[in-house]
């Protein structure tokens, strides 16, 4: 998401008054360039900047710090934006009680993003809330939106769908207002978000569209990228493979070439799973283990653990349970540290327990398909849970101790299933595993507030 515009009306108001502020032609130069979202070449021209002798330390120096953060951050060196945070941080230390919380506030809800993006949600969702008190009744209504989007993708990545939804259209009423069309681009794309963990795929398709088109319309070049990411992911749920990948590798070209590693560690993610589902493992193999050491030495923790995640699936196509279960359990790990009830912990539980129990076909297929978010759960997913469970303690706790999860079976899946399951061996240790694997999974899904599909 662009800052420029969340910050228009505070720039402004800054240049009302002369005798305090300096706007050198370099600065300038480089809000023009951050306002196209072309980053790398606003960091240059905002370092020249910096480098002026007759540099103020608030607001001038202030600004110009926390636009080289927003720089850093968007490019996805995190450590690099959090040392500027803190040097602006000290660069406003200084002012009267009322500009110091106002100044707090936008170093708050940067830190907020940088937290985000580190996949440091409960944090986060704290430096947002803060912020917010700071500047809801402040001028900036672009800056309060933006605050107001970081607290809703807060809410959507801890599995809280309907406090998100709620965020997001605050948000895009407060872009409207501010009548900033780039705000609104990014609120669609967010909303598509929200739709596709829903399972929404029509409403989904329409909001991500909207989004495309302004992106295209407005030049915001990083958008764009990640908008043709989440299309790929919907593409993708769909079976609409060739587009998916198309996609992708449109967003991973762009990423590359504007030196957005987040991006790119995105890209390769996307790009790496959608070719194992699509049959090309050698492919999805090459991409999947670029984005895992790319997530590892850039420290984008939510990354790491999806790699996990497709490379635990990448295993199950080539029939190769064991490297599958330790991926998983890789990811899994990663996943509650994150969020133990987030959507990357259920996915993680759904596919090791299908796959513990035998059915990696309809682990992968069940991943694959528009019906495996559960959103609420369905008849048909509650079924999925159930036989995996019945399953698990058929083979492990006798024929007895399952009858209670076979009624509970409508007859013809009892009838369609009994042979193939009870005719299943797998090893003790594995049915019990599966049988605590199923479990979690089904406690996390049976809850309305969770959507199990990926959300960027």
């Amino acid at each position: 998401m662009s800052d420029a515009r969340d910050e228009r009306e505070w720039l402004k108001k800054e240049r009302r008054d002369e005798a305090q502020s300096i706007y050198s032609p370099v600065e300038e130069i480089g809000e023009m360039h951050f306002n196209a979202e072309n980053f790398t070449t606003a960091l240059e021209y905002f370092n020249k900047a910096l480098e002026r002798q007759d540099l103020g330390a608030y607001p001038d120096r202030f600004r110009v710090l926390l636009r080289i953060s927003d720089c850093h951050r968007k490019r996805g060196e995190f450590a690099a934006a959090e040392e500027f945070i803190k040097e602006a941080r000290s660069a406003g230390e200084i002012l009267p009680a009322e500009a110091a919380a106002e100044a707090l506030g936008r170093i708050e809800y940067r830190e907020g993003y940088l937290l985000l993006w580190q996949g440091q949600y409960d944090d986060a969702l704290k430096a947002a809330f803060s912020a917010y008190r700071k500047l809801k009744q402040s001028e900036s209504h672009g800056e309060v939106a933006y605050i107001q989007l970081l607290i809703a993708n807060c809410y959507q990545r801890l599995g809280l769908s309907a406090e998100a939804e709620e965020f997001f259209m605050d948000s895009l009423s407060s872009y409207r207002r501010a009548e900033d069309r780039v705000g609104i681009a990014y609120v669609y794309n967010s909303l598509g978000l929200l739709h596709k963990n829903a399972c929404r795929w029509s409403r989904a398709l329409a909001s991500l569209s909207k989004s495309l088109d302004l992106a295209k319309t407005l030049g915001l070049s990083q958008h764009l990228i990640v908008v043709q990411l989440n299309l790929g992911v919907v593409y993708s749920k769909l079976r609409r493979f060739e587009d998916a990948i198309s996609v992708c590798d449109a967003a991973a070209s762009g990423a590359e070439r504007l030196g957005d590693q987040i991006g790119l560690t995105r890209a390769l993610l996307m790009l790496g799973r959608t070719q194992v589902a699509r049959g090309y493992p050698g492919r999805g193999e090459k991409a999947l283990l670029r984005a895992q050491t790319m997530a590892v030495d850039g420290g984008y923790q939510r990354e790491s653990a999806l790699a996990d995640e497709y490379l635990g699936e990448l295993m199950i196509a080539r029939q190769d349970y064991r490297g599958a279960l330790a991926n998983l359990d890789a990811g899994l790990e990663k996943g509650r540290r994150l969020a133990p009830e987030g959507d990357v912990v259920a996915e993680s539980c759904a596919v090791s327990a299908m796959c513990t129990t035998g059915s990696a076909a309809t682990a992968s297929r069940w991943n694959r398909s528009p019906k495996g978010c559960a959103s609420p759960p369905s008849a048909a997913s509650s079924t999925k849970w159930v036989s995996s469970i019945a399953r698990a303690r058929c083979v492990s706790r006798g024929r007895t101790m399952s009858m209670v999860h076979w009624k509970r079976l409508p007859p013809a899946w009892r009838r369609s299933k009994r042979t193939a399951i009870h005719t299943r061996r797998p090893s003790p240790s594995n049915c019990s595993r599966a049988f605590a694997c199923a479990c979690a999974a089904k406690r996390r899904c049976s809850r309305p507030r969770l959507r199990s599909a990926t959300a960027w």
